[in-house]
This record gives structure tokens, C-alpha cells and sequence, in this order.
């Protein structure tokens, strides 16, 4: 019981951080030019905050879906951020391995199982979610794969939105849009 407990109260700790967070960048709307940089500030807390958030539920079996939409938001947070710090540089690159880590496994999990439409969608999303340490340097913290392994995943995704029980023809299609353009 005190187990459940502790982790009950890690769990209430998390959202609490993400709620007062948001809170904070609710306050700051509409943003003046002298709220920029306090912005930034609670842009990196609101970050931090889902990204331990995240975390927690990365931990915790059967809990996947949680921990990527979290790592999601912290991303979504993050990104405006850039590479200004090294600190950020490394939690945008923890959130996008570990979202493709997870949306990978959960690909895998749905193949295993036959649904190939949800299996498709998580191929394709692993394949989306890999920051470049470059991209992040420069500011342009945007999810650009590597060339290979994102190709591969998108190739995966298409074949299961093919052979999907309802064949996805417009996923299909537009993954392959995708691969076309990354390979030039």
C-alpha cells in the first residue's frame, strides 16, 4: 500500500508542476515585449515539467500512450526554445528518442496483434521523431530525422497501411509522398 501511495503522490506532484505551469504562461497572454523572456522561462518549466511527467509514465507498464502524449507536450514546449542551452539541447533530444523509442514499440505491439492501421500510424510517427542535434544547435528544433532510419519507418508504415485489414489508401498515399520527397 505505501508503495501505491508514494507513487500516487509522485503522480499528483508532476501534474501539479504542469498545472501551475500553464498557469504561469496563461498570465503572461497577451505577451508585451517585456514578457519574452519570463515567456521563455515558463516555456522551459512548462517543458520540464511534462518531461517529468512523461517520464513517470515511461516507467510504468501499460502506460505508454500517457507517456507519449506528455512527451509530445514537452516537446511542444520545448522546441521554441531551441538549442540555447545545452540543457534544453538535451531534453529536446530526450523527448523525440524516447517518443520514437515508444511510438516504435507500440508499432511493433499493434503488428504483433494484427492491427496493422494503429501499427502503421505508430511506424509512421517513429519515423517523425528524431531531432538532429544540428537542427537543435541552430534553433530549428524541429523533428528531422535521419535520413535511413526514417525512410525505413515510413517504408514499414506503408506496408501496413497497404495490408491492413481496411486498407488505409490515403495514409498509404501519403506516406509515400514522404518517402518520395526525403529521397529526392
Amino acid at each position: 500500500m505505501e508503495r501505491g501511495g508514494l507513487i500516487r503522490e509522485a503522480r499528483e506532484r508532476y501534474e501539479t508542476a504542469v498545472d501551475l505551469a500553464e498557469r504561469m504562461l496563461e498570465d503572461l497572454s497577451p505577451r508585451g515585449p517585456d514578457n519574452r523572456r519570463q515567456a521563455g522561462e515558463v516555456h522551459r518549466a512548462l517543458g520540464s515539467a511534462y518531461l517529468s511527467l512523461a517520464a513517470f509514465w515511461d516507467r510504468r507498464a501499460d502506460h505508454r500512450s500517457l507517456a507519449i502524449e506528455n512527451y509530445e507536450m514537452a516537446f511542444k514546449y520545448l522546441s521554441p526554445l531551441g538549442g540555447r542551452s545545452a540543457q534544453d539541447q538535451r531534453r529536446l533530444e530526450t523527448a523525440a528518442s524516447r517518443l520514437q523509442a515508444l511510438h516504435l514499440a507500440e508499432a511493433e505491439h499493434w503488428f504483433s496483434q494484427g492491427d496493422l492501421a494503429r501499427a502503421g500510424t505508430h511506424f509512421e510517427a517513429a519515423g517523425d521523431c528524431v531531432v538532429s542535434s544540428e537542427a537543435v544547435a541552430a534553433g530549428r528544433a524541429a523533428l528531422v530525422p535521419a535520413n535511413s532510419s526514417r525512410i525505413e519507418y515510413w517504408r514499414r508504415a506503408a506496408r501496413a497501411y497497404a495490408r491492413a485489414r481496411s486498407p488505409r489508401y490515403e495514409d498509404f498515399a501519403r506516406v509515400m509522398v514522404k518517402i518520395h520527397r526525403e529521397e529526392g
